[in-house]
């Protein structure tokens, strides 16, 4: 079965297909480095670390870009808030993210470029744009994008330029409102760089383009990030970087959901954030995993500490039902590597497992039996007379009610039972739970130390080549 994803250029799902045979480039927009990062970061890291996983556990060789924006207005406002220079409040920030990014599983990107050292790349690509028409400078030493002079500019956010707001930088030497800048004029006590029209430093959009064609090519396979980046960080890396090579910039645009605080993103500029450092005070890694990976990666997913715990507590039922399917066996499976860990046959569960994957990274479809709303209906009640070895178990979900319901009962006393219907039990949970958790944790998720009940380690995979 091929591999598709939900392309936000077409709004359809679309095939995976390598312009090199079995090999896959992948751009992932990294962060702006002026604090630490939120939870909305993290589902985003998350996203595009099992995304590669997976890609290298069907046997493709993945060449993963993610990078760092460390030069920006935020950065300087932040730095001089706080008395220092842009270049040392970025380098702690990046710092403080590699430590969240280690403590979230995630595996090393194949480069990690910072902006501040592809200046030469956005000054060539710039000079190309203004001597084809498509940029021009003004008075302060600014160059802006023409964005009229790109008909196909709204292709990805699904926008009439007429439509859309201004562009972010209020300047009345703009030919048009809606012109965004690829090159800004130094301002006195900011960073600036040496270009053909003065000093200055580089907007946010051209970075992008600069660093993923540097790395990557183009056109190359996939690019991806939140989806709060559509418009108009998205829209303008396609509209500059399309306009200067004449060839696509990507073919699949993938965009996960944002986590949202109430009826709220969770945004850094709205306040509302809860960072991934704050985060590990109350839940290890991969409870947050579970979390982002119970709910399909598109859909927005609403972020509360109840939530949070209602996923520790799945966590802790995958690892006693894989502790109990240990104890049958004799011991724990081996560490399977994630290179070409689905290359070959598959068993049952784990063509269960590619297929849910291979349809738009689904991992909240995996172990689940049937169609979507017979995995989502409450269960029926068990015949009458039926042996409680066949009885369904209740759901957490139905709440008080579930609890003290007769199925509930029936669960605790049969993990008290020492007999038949604990085996019985152990085997029918382990199918569906190794094939969940082993199986999502070794091809796509980061599989760090189990806890203390089960005292059993699985190795973690290499880095990307």
């Amino acid at each position: 079965m091929e591999i598709v994803f939900t392309n936000t250029l077409s709004g359809r799902k679309e095939p995976l297909v390598p312009r090199e045979p079995r090999r896959v480039r992948l751009y992932w927009c990294g962060v702006t480095v002026y604090s630490r990062s939120h939870a909305g970061h993290a589902r985003a890291l998350v996203t595009a670390d099992v995304l590669c996983r997976y890609l290298r556990a069907r046997g493709l060789e993945v060449t993963f870009v993610r990078n760092f924006t460390d030069i920006d207005d935020k950065i300087i406002r932040r730095a001089n808030e706080e008395g220092i220079t842009a270049a040392a409040l970025a380098e702690r920030e990046i710092r403080a993210f590699q430590q969240d990014v280690a403590w979230l599983g995630c595996l090393p990107p194949t480069h990690e470029p910072r902006a501040t050292e592809h200046i030469p790349a956005m000054l060539a690509l710039i000079e190309h744009l203004v001597a084809a028409g498509f940029a021009y400078a003004v008075p302060d030493g600014s160059v802006y994008f023409r964005v009229r002079r790109f008909p196909a500019y709204g292709k990805l956010s699904h926008r009439r330029l007429d439509d859309m707001e201004a562009g972010e930088e209020i300047d009345p030497a703009k030919e048009d409102p809606h012109d965004f800048a690829l090159w800004k004029g130094a301002k006195p006590g900011e960073p600036w760089w040496p270009s053909p029209w003065g000093r200055g430093r580089p907007g946010w959009h051209i970075e992008c383009s600069a660093m993923a064609t540097a790395y990557l090519g183009q056109p190359f396979e996939i690019h991806g990030g939140g989806s709060d980046l559509v418009f108009p960080h998205h829209e303008n890396e396609i509209a500059q970087s399309e306009a200067a090579a004449g060839v696509p910039f990507a073919d699949l645009w993938v965009h996960n959901g944002m986590i949202t605080t109430g009826a709220e993103k969770m945004s850094k500029s709205l306040g509302n954030i809860l960072s991934i450092a704050e985060v590990a005070e109350h839940a290890p890694a991969e409870v947050l995993r579970l979390l982002f990976l119970g709910t399909h990666y598109r859909t927005p997913l609403d972020f509360s500490s109840a939530r949070l715990e209602e996923s520790g507590r799945a966590l802790g039922r995958l690892y006693e039902a894989l502790a109990r399917a240990d104890e049958i066996a004799g011991g724990p499976p081996p560490a399977v590597p994630v290179d070409g860990a689905l290359a070959g046959p598959p068993s049952p569960f784990l063509a269960e497992f590619s297929a849910a994957m291979d349809d738009d990274l689904n991992a909240a479809r995996i172990g689940r039996r049937g169609p979507p709303s017979a995995a989502s209906s409450p269960p029926s009640p068990p015949p009458q007379g039926s042996s409680p070895r066949r009885r369904p178990r209740s759901s957490r979900a139905h709440g008080a009610a579930a609890r003290s319901a007769p199925g509930s009962a029936w669960r605790r006393s049969r993990r008290r039972s020492p007999h038949a219907t604990t085996r019985a039990c152990a085997r029918t949970s382990a199918r569906r739970m190794r094939f969940a958790s082993s199986c999502a944790s070794r091809a796509s998720c980061s599989r760090t130390p189990r806890p203390a009940r089960c005292g059993k380690r699985v190795s973690s995979p290499a880095p990307y080549r």
